[in-house]
Parts: C-alpha cells; sequence; structure tokens
C-alpha cells in the first residue's frame, strides 16, 4: 500500500516549508498550487522510467482498426485503455524476456489514440495509468511528492537555490524508489532531464 494523495501532499508541503493539512479540499494557496500541477507531477515521475510495479504487457494485434492506410505504414491498432506510455513494441512475444530484442523491435509511430506499423503481430511493453497513487509503493509516492514541491518551489521560494536543493533530493529520492521497485541496490537516477532544467527555470 503507498501513500494517499493527502501524504504526498503533505511531504511536499514539509519540503516547502509549510504546515501539514487534514483534507485536501483546504484553501491554503500553497495547497492550491500544489493542486494545479499535481497531475503534472504524478504523471512525470511515472513515465519518467521503467516502474515494475506500473508495467504492463499486452497483445494488439486483434485490435485492428485500419488495414488500408496510405503512407509510411498500412495498419493501426487501438491501445490499452490503461496506457501511460510505450516503452516497446515487439513482433512477437519473445521480446517480453528481452531475447533478440533488436531482431524483435517494431517500427511504428503513433497517431492520436492509435499504433500504426506494417506488421500484423503487434505485441507492447507499456506504462500503464495509476487509479490513485496508493497503487504504487510508498518510495514511489515520496518521490511524486519532491516533484510536487519542485514544480511549486519558484512560486513559493522565489529563489533558484531552493529550488534546486528540492530538484536534487528529488532525483535522490526517485532512484531509491526505483532501485527498491526492483529489489536492488539504489543508484543514481536516469531522469528524462534535469528537473530543474526542463523547467525553464534559469
Amino acid at each position: 500500500m503507498g501513500l494517499t494523495k493527502l501524504e504526498i501532499y503533505n511531504i511536499a508541503l514539509v519540503q516547502l516549508g509549510q504546515t501539514p493539512i487534514t483534507d485536501l479540499a483546504s484553501t491554503d494557496k500553497t495547497v492550491i498550487k500544489l493542486n494545479a500541477v499535481y497531475n503534472a507531477a504524478l504523471n512525470s515521475t511515472l513515465i519518467s522510467q521503467k516502474w515494475d510495479f506500473a508495467t504492463a504487457y499486452a497483445d494488439i494485434s486483434a485490435n485492428l482498426v485500419d488495414d488500408d492506410l496510405v503512407g509510411r505504414f498500412s495498419r493501426s491498432y487501438s491501445l490499452p485503455a490503461d496506457l501511460a506510455l510505450i516503452r516497446f513494441a515487439y513482433t512477437n512475444p519473445s521480446g517480453f524476456e528481452y531475447e533478440n530484442v533488436e531482431d524483435n523491435l517494431l517500427d511504428y509511430e503513433l497517431v492520436g489514440d492509435v499504433l500504426t506499423t506494417n506488421s500484423e503481430t503487434v505485441f507492447i511493453e507499456y506504462t500503464k495509468t495509476l487509479n490513485a497513487p496508493e497503487d504504487g509503493p510508498t518510495t514511489f509516492g515520496e518521490a511524486v511528492a519532491f516533484r510536487l514541491a519542485t514544480l511549486c518551489a519558484p512560486s513559493v521560494y522565489h529563489n533558484l537555490n531552493s529550488t534546486e536543493y528540492l530538484a536534487n533530493k528529488g532525483e535522490e529520492r526517485q532512484a531509491i524508489a526505483s532501485s527498491r521497485s526492483r529489489a536492488r541496490t539504489p543508484y543514481k537516477a536516469k531522469l528524462s532531464g534535469n528537473w530543474t532544467r526542463d523547467r525553464n527555470w534559469h
């Protein structure tokens, strides 16, 4: 059982030097700011790297939408309703075991809510959406809380140094969360980019 949204908010508030709350309906100015960026913090943490608890596999070969497309790809397939991000697409399920991965990788493009390709068989490994933050482990919730605090820090502190400090702490939390998800020794987080640089705070 992971952290609730309220617990995530309170971790973020403490990191921002604010008083914890007992109700998400609070009209506190900082809580209003947290509300505005919560979904972004949750989703960006979720798709920033592979999480074992949020990884799923699917054979979408039967989800054919169109087999007469004009252009680079001729076929399109609908995607799982809980898909947040495709990690890999394969021509056969052996790719799921990472055997001969390079030979099995599928050439494809995403167009709207469908996957387009030329293959008649399509297997995907993907990150699934979460119904609630507690669907993930506690360490994942902590990583979300620090990202949430980082997103709000500029408007709370008006200080780049404090924002960068929170970003660094957030990267550490995410590295720990990811390693524990895989039952491995903590390692340096490999994110899509530096949190502060990605948010254009320079």
